[in-house]
């Protein structure tokens, strides 16, 4: 064994000085080179053969007819090579540890001396036969180099018209030698022939993902693929920090990098619409991304796409500051790409970022700024920028890209096959709106009056960026527009600019690309809240068949039905798009507390539809199911309620909630009791807004959607809360803002419930908890709208003598609730103030309410012209309004 030993030792020495790499220990030397005279002489070193009948000897003889084969391959007696180790068996169990590795080198040699006399059938076969999962470090060597050799012969030109090679033989090769590589401490193969392996198993593994992402085995496979991918990647590649490469990149990183990307898009779950993962075991996956990120950042200096993908992955991982800060690197090296190229500049080897990918990043960021930072200012700015990237697309089509309304194989009204959920929905459209308003319907986009509006003729882009791109980047513009049309307007041309820009790019994303439901929503909600019901709808029907389960248009295309007095139609949408809900949820399928909260708000809609079609009392009747739906889509979270009232004692350790609570009506004295001032109903439009969607499972949750299954709960509660307060049920209303309390804690919404359900008995009291409200939230519309309603109940302001007398005499004296008359000026001059500013921004601008409490503030201020102003805009409101606000129908968010 020494001798043996000994003459393998001086063969691979010899071989290295021409080559350090494993693999090329079996290339042929020169023909009568010095290197092949000293090869001569290492021949004639070769001990006989053991005549021994022991295993060792066995052994023995087995290596030293390897090392015998490896010096007939070098010296190009190829066929004797073969020769020699075909007639020698490799040993069963062996004993020694070298054995093992001399069968993963027999294996490799042989191979390589079919190779190379061109018998590339009978490589595959030799190389495929397996041998066992190596351990040693010189096992591991030559698995590596066999391995090696495989991969790269089945996917030669040579191997893959061999008859043994096979699709699935590929894949075992490319499989097995990813699983290897970089396990063994030698250099196997050059970097790029490497890479170039790596990439053909990602690349079909890839493929293979992207039709079945949610296949677990496949996944770990690519992850296991990408380790090996990116030890060859990173360990070859120096930083880029230095002159010599500063700012060129690595167009090998960035390849990897985007099917790295693209898997994990396909492995993920992002909650809509802040894009954000909240699955723990997709996180810490996340996490991972960005480490490969940050050494890619490192290794290609000055990559747009590399800080690209930070923008996205941050943005995924809720780190919502460094995104930002990564987009504005991106927007750095981009912008100065494109100076250089249109001055026409050097360039100095920097490749930018593409059309497309520049959308995507906006994209990104104005959801952050939307979303996430609530910036009306900053998304406005990145919504001007994006549109100086966006190409010119010609726009042959007038109005919406969408499809049939009547009479065609594409109809709307095709009922399941075609995005509606079956049921009654399909009586809601077919029957109560197409009767009552095809007509307005069918011509309600710019003038279209035959009624179809034809898919295939979209817009024509003059440009390479992908028509679902493009549509995303003028659905960003129209959300930005639409976002920051919220802020304070005094200037009402200025206002109608804004919308009529959103307007314009909802228009253009629609026409490029009809099938996104969220972009036909935001559009559909924003012609609903500016007096435009009829296009809305014609807008939120068309998104709705794309996107069968997008309940945030259900529940606004229901509300829109109510803004027609169409309830029946509306109820029975409700019900079917949720028992499609349900079902969802049983399947697993249907999303987190976003979507869910969703849900809830459309049942709610549902009990506000009673209300305004029957009479309270019949609003109990239904609690306990509203309460049933609340239970099943949150099981560990149900309250009971009856007709009778509401027990919400579930928990043991809400038992005690009365005492947590700090105040409750019970510690106010009520002897003197008067007559209730009207129901108050706005109850039914909540401050919610714009929400993310969640596919996790309760426990899984992350603490901002902890929170908001807090405010979700609070905010049924609440609602429950009104009901029972119209229904003049004070006591179970009073337990129902307790338990809101309690669920997630005192906020300026329960401070306007109780103010509203002590506003007839203890109206000082009341005045407390609304001015309480706006301390905690000076914008809080109810809040706002419910002191005005008080002081203006207990106002005499602009009264006559009599009328004054009778008011003193039928509920609290004017100034037992007014210090003085000047105290009452002051209020109402602070009340008119507060009114004027919530009616130039959102969502006063869009409250019937406020506009008819400004009016008769104006009234009693004498300003005749102001008050009919006001007035008459209250009543263009109420006009189109539904039975709650429109804005109730978003995905749910924390406020």
């Amino acid at each position: 064994m020494a001798q043996i030993a000994q003459v393998e030792a001086n063969l691979t020495l010899l071989l290295k000085k021409r080559s350090s790499r494993q693999d090329e220990l079996l290339l042929p030397v020169v023909k009568g080179s010095s290197l092949g005279e000293q090869l001569k002489s290492v021949a004639s070193s070769f001990p006989e053969f053991s005549e021994s009948g022991s295993p060792d000897a066995a052994e023995a003889n087995f290596i030293q007819t390897v090392v015998r084969a490896h010096l007939h391959l070098v010296q190009g007696d190829f066929q004797q090579a073969a020769q020699t180790l075909g007639s020698f068996p490799i040993p069963n169990n062996p004993s020694l540890v070298y054995t093992k590795a001399a069968a993963f080198k027999a294996k490799a040699i042989l191979g390589a001396a079919f190779q190379l006399y061109g018998n590339s059938n009978g490589a595959i076969l030799t190389y495929k036969d397996p041998l066992g999962k190596p351990s040693y470090p010189e096992e591991v060597a030559w698995a590596e180099v066999l391995y090696y050799k495989f991969a790269s012969l089945v996917t030669s030109d040579a191997g893959t018209v061999a008859p043994a090679n096979s699709k699935s033989l590929t894949l075992y090769a490319l499989r097995e030698y990813s699983n290897i590589a970089g396990r063994s401490q030698v250099a196997v193969g050059d970097r790029n022939s490497r890479l170039a392996l790596h990439r053909l198993f990602l690349d079909h593994a890839s493929s293979e993902l992207a039709n079945d992402p949610s296949n677990l085995q496949l996944q770990n496979d690519v992850r296991q693929i990408s380790q090996s991918y990116e030890g060859t990647l990173f360990n070859g590649s120096a930083g880029r920090g230095n002159s010599e490469g500063h700012g060129k990149g690595d167009s090998s990183i960035e390849e990897y990098l985007r099917v790295l990307l693209q898997n994990w898009r396909a492995t993920t779950t992002l909650t809509v619409p802040n894009g954000r993962i909240v699955d723990k075991h997709q996180i810490s996956y996340a996490n991972h991304i960005f480490e490969v990120l940050k050494k890619a950042a490192f290794t290609s200096f000055h990559s747009p796409l590399v800080m690209r993908y930070h923008v996205e992955v941050l943005s995924a991982l809720g780190h919502y500051s460094e995104a930002m800060a990564a987009f504005d690197t991106y927007s750095a090296y981009q912008e100065t790409h494109r100076i250089r190229v249109e001055s026409g500049g050097d360039l100095e080897g920097r490749q930018g970022d593409s059309t497309s990918g520049v959308c995507e990043a906006f994209h990104k960021v104005i959801n952050i700024a939307i979303h996430i930072n609530r910036d009306r200012n900053k998304a406005k700015d990145l919504a001007d920028r994006l549109s100086t990237w966006i190409p010119h697309v010609d726009a042959p089509v007038d109005g919406i890209a969408g499809l049939t309304i009547n009479g065609s194989s594409s109809e709307v009204t095709n009922g399941h096959a075609n995005g509606i959920p079956n049921g009654h929905a399909n009586g809601a459209i077919n029957g109560t709106v197409q009767e009552h308003s095809k007509k307005e319907i069918n011509g309600s986009v710019n003038g279209n009056t035959n009624g179809k509006i034809d898919v295939a003729r979209t817009t024509t882009v003059a440009s390479d960026v992908p028509p679902e791109v493009l549509a995303k980047a003028y659905g960003a513009v129209a959300d930005a527009y639409a976002y920051y049309s919220k802020a304070t307007f005094s200037d009402e041309s200025q206002f109608q600019s804004i919308i009529t820009t959103a307007c314009e790019n909802y228009e253009q994303s629609l026409k490029v690309w009809p099938q996104h439901s969220t972009t036909s929503y935001n559009y559909a909600l924003l012609l609903a809240q500016n007096a435009d019901p009829s296009k809305a709808l014609e807008v939120v029907r068309n998104g709705l068949v794309y996107k069968q389960n997008h309940y945030p248009s259900w529940h606004l295309l229901a509300l829109l039905l109510t803004s027609r007095d169409e309830y029946e139609a509306a109820n029975k949408l409700l019900n079917s798009a949720i028992e499609l809900a349900i079902k969802e949820y049983e399947e697993g399928t249907l999303g987190g507390i976003e979507v869910r909260g969703c849900v809830l708000q459309m049942k709610l809609t549902q009990l506000a539809i009673i209300e305004a079609t029957a009479n309270i009392e019949t609003v109990l009747d239904y609690l306990p199911e509203t309460l049933a739906l609340y239970g099943q889509l949150f099981p560990n979270s149900q309250p009971v309620i009856n007709k009778e009232g509401v027990n919400t004692n579930t928990k043991d350790e809400v038992n005690d909630h009365a005492v947590k609570s700090r105040r409750t009506l019970s510690r106010i004295k009520t002897s003197d009791r008067r007559h209730r001032s009207r129901s108050k109903s706005r109850g039914h439009a909540t401050n919610t807004k714009t929400a993310p969607t969640s596919d996790v499972e309760d426990e899984q949750l992350s603490k901002p959607t902890e929170l908001l299954q807090q405010q979700l709960f609070q905010d049924v509660w609440l609602y429950i809360a009104g009901v029972y307060r119209r229904a003049k049920m004070d006591r179970d209303a009073e337990e129902c803002i307790v338990e809101a309390e309690h669920m997630f804690r005192e906020s300026a919404d329960t401070q306007v419930e109780l103010g509203q359900l002590m506003a007839n008995d203890r109206p000082l009291h009341s005045l407390k908890q609304f001015e309480a409200a706006l301390d905690e939230n000076g914008d809080h519309l109810n809040a706002t709208l419910s002191l005005a309603e008080l002081v203006l109940s207990h106002s005499r302001l602009g009264k006559s003598d009599k009328s004054a007398e009778a008011t003193s005499s039928s509920s609290v004296q004017p100034f037992e609730f007014f210090i003085s008359h000047k105290d009452e000026l002051a209020a109402h001059a602070r009340l008119q103030s507060l009114l004027e500013t919530q009616v130039t921004k959102s969502p006063g601008r869009y409250s019937s309410e406020a506009w008819f409490f400004l009016g008769s503030m104006y009234e009693k201020a004498g300003e005749d012209k102001n008050a009919q102003n006001a007035l008459w805009k209250s009543v263009q409101i109420e006009e189109v309004r539904g039975v709650r606000d429109y804005s109730i129908s978003r995905y749910y968010e924390l406020k």
